[in-house]
């Protein structure tokens, strides 16, 4: 079974309207302008190909460098940015008793 894979990460200040209407729709909140979106798309159970596996993992790398070098900009602890991730995601997704 062959696999269709696509990935992106997309500045949200450069979006057209309508797409990041469609992104904030999709999970549930606003974005900021100083934000990335990184969407990638996949079958599952199909081990995608080892060339996309290699430029997702390089893309992700990038994302997580770029998040450290904003954490020590506006003086973030690890833990304070665990915090902050934590907050985000039960604001996007609640969890249900």
């Amino acid at each position: 079974m062959e696999s269709m894979e696509t990935m992106t990460t997309r500045n949200v200040n450069e979006m057209p309207s309508g797409e990041r209407t469609a992104l904030e729709a999709l999970l549930g909140g606003k974005l900021s302008p100083e934000q990335q979106v990184f969407v990638i798309a996949y079958t599952p159970g199909v081990a995608p190909d080892p060339a996309v596996r290699a430029a997702a993992r390089q893309q992700l790398m990038k994302t997580f460098e770029a998040i450290d070098r904003n954490a020590v900009k506006h003086g973030l602890s690890a833990d304070e940015a665990d915090a902050a991730i934590e907050e985000a995601m039960e604001h996007v997704r609640p969890r249900t008793p």
